[in-house]
């Protein structure tokens, strides 16, 4: 990334994303839509080996899909029928049920 980087300093930009995570890149990709010019600069050379988002709901969904990437996500998602908080006793501390059917937002609830 460093390479690609030092290539394109040499240009203007409206906006600077720091960190390319899922945060980074979905700014960074929201912000392009709409005309910005946008530099992102992340200090890793490689991907983050581990998984960082593990629930998200139909809003996110809706950004993604803007984005473009709702087609490749769909296949590895599992629509969650919710969730249950647990002490480390074993306690039930929420349990949230959610609707496992397409909601308003035209993606599933979670």
């Amino acid at each position: 990334m460093a390479e690609l980087a030092n290539a394109s300093c040499a240009g203007e930009y409206d906006v600077a994303v720091i960190g390319l995570g899922p945060t980074g890149a979905t700014l960074a990709n929201l912000l392009a839509l709409q005309g910005v010019r946008v530099l992102v600069l992340e200090r890793d050379a490689d991907i983050f080996a581990l998984p960082r988002a593990v629930h998200f709901d139909a809003e996110c969904m809706r950004v993604f899909q803007t984005i473009g990437l709702s087609s490749a996500l769909l296949p590895d998602l599992f629509v969650g029928p919710g969730m249950k908080f647990i002490d480390a006793d074993g306690n039930v501390l929420i349990d949230w049920p959610r609707p496992t059917c397409i909601g308003p937002l035209g993606w599933c609830a979670s």
